[in-house]
């Protein structure tokens, strides 16, 4: 069972009416609610995703702290969002900014420092920033297409307005000050289970990259070093522990989203 939360009354009637011809309406809850105040008790939900939303709160830290609050022990945090390269200067998406009506946006390091202050455990951030050029540069090369069937329906001043905004972030993303990606986070479920979070990821994004069908004798000798820092660092020192480490380790590590009981996911 699912938990929609949206401020937007207007999408959360589509979000309802669309679950209704799906047949998933009896599945998902459409709430009408801010995800900086939750109605919901501690411990509650298994997963929490928000997808390009926690850019629009001016209260990013409160987002946060909500999420590891009605997170379960062992429950797991989804999230992306636009936000300013860590490096990115003073002022230079200050257009962008105007446009969208914010003070700031958050960086990857912000939403990684908060999130380790709330206890939250990082399982891993995939920077994928050349998609938001990517993303935007299409949707102003789209709207540009279609600028003659809008008009009359749309007004020219909006749609100049709306290229001109698509463009600041466009160049912003060239520019290397604006960053996008997926943030994975857990509620701590004790030492152990963080630990293990961040030696299977690692080895399954060197697989990605291809590290270990070109320089195999590099990939193992990284692994073996990591493994090893992580038992001596986590207090388990036998060889036995090591050797386990290193056997799991060595199959390919698939993390997915499972199914679970109690009350699903609360996405936003």
């Amino acid at each position: 069972h699912c938990v929609a939360l949206n401020l937007s009354e207007v999408e959360n009637q589509r979000n309802r009416a669309m679950n209704v011809e799906q047949g998933l309406d009896h599945l998902i809850d459409v709430v009408d609610a801010s995800f900086e105040s939750l109605a919901y008790p501690d411990n509650h939900f298994d997963v929490v995703w928000s997808q390009d939303a926690i850019l629009h709160s001016g209260k990013r830290e409160q987002v946060l702290a909500e999420v590891a609050r009605v997170l379960k022990p062992g429950g797991e945090f989804v999230m992306t969002d636009p936000m300013a390269a860590d490096d990115c200067p003073d002022g230079v998406l200050d257009p962008i900014l105007a446009r969208i009506h914010l003070q700031s946006l958050g960086t990857p390091g912000f939403y990684l420092r908060t999130a380790a202050s709330l206890g939250l455990t990082d399982q891993g951030f995939e920077d994928h920033s050349p998609q938001l050029t990517r993303h935007y540069g299409r949707v102003r090369e789209e709207l540009i297409r279609l600028t003659p069937e809008l008009q009359g329906r749309v007004s020219d001043d909006y749609i100049s307005r709306m290229k001109a905004g698509l463009a600041h972030w466009v160049n912003g993303g060239r520019q290397g000050h604006l960053a996008w990606g997926i943030f994975l986070s857990g509620a701590c479920n004790g030492p152990r289970r963080a630990r293990r979070a961040r030696w299977v990821l690692r080895p399954s994004l060197w697989r990605r990259r291809g590290l270990c069908r070109a320089r195999p004798d590099r990939y193992n000798r990284a692994l073996d070093e990591h493994l090893f820092n992580e038992v001596v660092s986590s207090g388990r020192r036998n060889d036995a522990d090591l050797a386990r480490a290193r056997l799991c380790a060595r199959h390919p590590v698939r993390r997915r989203l499972r199914r679970r009981g109690g009350h699903g996911r609360l996405s936003g």
